[in-house]
């Protein structure tokens, strides 16, 4: 195992060294007891390990930055432009992760920690920058706007809608219909 390890130095990610899992490991390496007794002891610890290993980040200490290599970043990159490609009608993280060659983990920790945003929160806002243009250039009612932006239920876009822009997408329109009333009888009034 030492040889294989020396032989990949510096090819392999970098996982968790905190002193908690250090410990874990000592004591397996350094375990004295003798068969079935290790068995269970050596499981048993290999159970904590995974909890410890769950507890940090996946890449360093609790709460710690992960450490992304350049290929790491094309793919997240690449990810990204997956994601404005289809947010109408986005891939499943697993699908996302498959199409871009990375796990699950590192693709939803690497995306936040490199474009500072969930994949979901950018789903979000750009179908509500769409839904905007839909709105005000397109003209689309609410349910049709909400369609068009992959909602399939009008009520979870207009949630969505209000928790992002702080208004009712149907008092949007109102006020959009308004401003353009106003902007109309000012220029029929300038002419």
């Amino acid at each position: 195992m030492e040889t294989w390890l020396r032989h990949h130095r510096g090819n392999i990610d970098r996982y968790p060294d905190t002193p908690a899992i250090q410990k874990c490991v000592s004591d397996m390496i350094h375990c004295t007891h003798l068969g079935t007794m290790k068995r269970l002891y050596l499981e048993s610890k290999a159970l904590e390990y995974i909890a410890l290993f769950g507890q940090s980040d996946g890449y360093g200490s609790v709460g710690g930055s992960m450490l992304l290599r350049r290929d790491d970043i094309a793919k997240l990159q690449q990810a990204r432009e997956l994601v404005q490609h289809h947010f109408e009608h986005p891939l499943s993280i697993r699908e996302l992760a498959k199409q871009v060659g990375m796990n699950e983990f590192k693709l939803k920790k690497g995306f936040r920690e490199l474009f500072g945003a969930t994949i979901f929160e950018l789903v979000r806002q750009l179908r509500m920058e769409k839904a905007l243009w839909y709105m005000e250039v397109a003209g689309l009612n609410v349910g049709e706007t909400a369609a068009s932006v992959g909602y399939s239920n009008a009520s979870n876009f207009t949630t969505a809608f209000r928790k992002h822009y702080g208004c009712n997408p149907s008092e949007y329109v109102k006020r959009i219909n308004q401003l353009d009333l106003e902007r109309n009888r000012q220029q029929n009034g300038l002419n």
